[in-house]
């Protein structure tokens, strides 16, 4: 079984590593973008991402980070040097 991660503990550096991210396709939906780096974070920082919709008290949608497993701990090791 994969160790799990507090989303909490590692929530910024997330952020950063998703505005950082440059190859999001312009006229994608949400959906796809947010499968692309899922994917993008299982095969360059080993971390496998449970990720739901959600909408904000203001009714503004976006998408919540439920669970993050780590799947490869050496490339979660350099993702987290990198992104800290």
């Amino acid at each position: 079984m994969n160790r799990l991660v507090d989303p909490k503990e590692i929530i910024d550096s997330l952020n950063k590593c998703y505005l950082d991210y440059a190859d999001w396709p312009i006229t994608s939906n949400g959906a796809a973008i947010m499968n692309a780096f899922k994917y993008h974070m299982e095969s360059d920082a080993g971390l496998r991402l449970t990720i739901a919709p959600e909408t904000d008290k203001l009714g503004r949608y976006g998408f919540g980070v439920k669970k993050i497993e780590v799947v490869d701990d050496d490339l979660y090791l350099v993702w987290t040097l990198k992104w800290a």
